[in-house]
């Protein structure tokens, strides 16, 4: 009995089963997040979705002052965006346009190649059967041909290609060879007696036990040329160049000339002959 006589209700206080009562507590704790989320959820909808009351119409010029700048700087994004793509594009097609140009390019080439073997080839054979003694190939393109042991006397090959030529044991006396490019050719043993080889280019060519016994040599180059054994018996060497030039002695290089103010250049390690220009004869 309570002080004012009314009865005292009994509770009986159940404890809690950590078994049977366990999926119940979990359904109610379930309810209950659910529940709390979805008030949340609410709350945010909410404060997010407008009211009418609550909206402030600005002034244009405010809304403007808020708005104008990100338009504008979107606008500008937007236009730089589409002018790089463009630029791209345009990158990708110039490249592509170059890669087609270098692929047409390197065909012509190798198109031009083999049209150019075939005519060497061409040449090549009709120089085997041909009569070459006072022959006139003048300015023609004889690089890489073969002329070992066939006679050339007199002929006439004035600023011919005629580099990385064989010309092994050729008989070319009296040619005219004024001007022609002999760098890199083999005219080991020829026989150029009384030749014109003025300002040829004989750069790094094979004159070993060749016969230049009066030849013409004048202004020509004969830089790193093998020259072991050639005979310069009366060649004109009037500024001739002849550094790195093989030359073992001056035993072949009797009464070799030049003009007395237009020596030639000799190798460092070579003494060179006596001049045996005449001036009453060569001057």
């Amino acid at each position: 009995m309570t002080p004012d006589g009314s009865a005292v209700k009994r509770c009986s206080v159940m404890p809690l089963s950590t078994k049977g009562d366990l999926p119940i507590r979990r359904r109610s704790t379930s309810r209950f997040v659910s529940t709390l989320m979805a008030a949340f959820g609410w709350l945010a909808a909410t404060a997010v979705r407008p009211r009418p009351d609550l909206v402030v119409e600005l002034p244009k010029e405010s809304r403007w002052a808020r708005w104008g700048p990100t338009i504008v700087e979107g606008l500008v994004l937007a236009g730089l965006l589409l002018g790089l793509s463009e630029w791209r594009e345009a990158q990708r097609t110039d490249h592509a346009e170059q890669l087609e140009d270098q692929r047409v390019e390197h065909a012509e080439q190798l198109e031009d190649q083999r049209a150019e073997r075939a005519d060497k080839r061409a040449l090549q054979q009709t120089l085997y059967v041909a009569k070459l003694d006072g022959i006139g190939m003048q300015g023609e393109d004889l690089s890489h041909l073969s002329f070992g042991g066939r006679s050339l006397i007199g002929a006439n090959l004035a600023e011919a290609d005629l580099t990385g030529a064989d010309l092994l044991n050729a008989n070319l006396t009296g040619a005219v060879l004024f001007g022609a490019d002999l760098s890199g050719a083999n005219l080991g043993q020829a026989d150029l007696t009384g030749a014109d080889l003025g300002w040829a280019n004989l750069t790094g060519t094979n004159l070993s036990e060749a016969n230049l016994t009066g030849a013409k040599l004048d202004r020509s180059n004969l830089t790193d040329a093998d020259m072991v054994d050639a005979n310069l018996t009366h060649a004109n060497l009037t500024l001739t160049d002849l550094p790195g030039t093989v030359l073992i002695t001056a035993d072949h290089m009797s009464e070799a000339k030049w003009e007395p103010t237009l020596p030639p250049t000799w190798p460092e390690y070579f003494e060179p002959p006596e001049n045996a220009w005449a001036p009453q004869k060569d001057g």
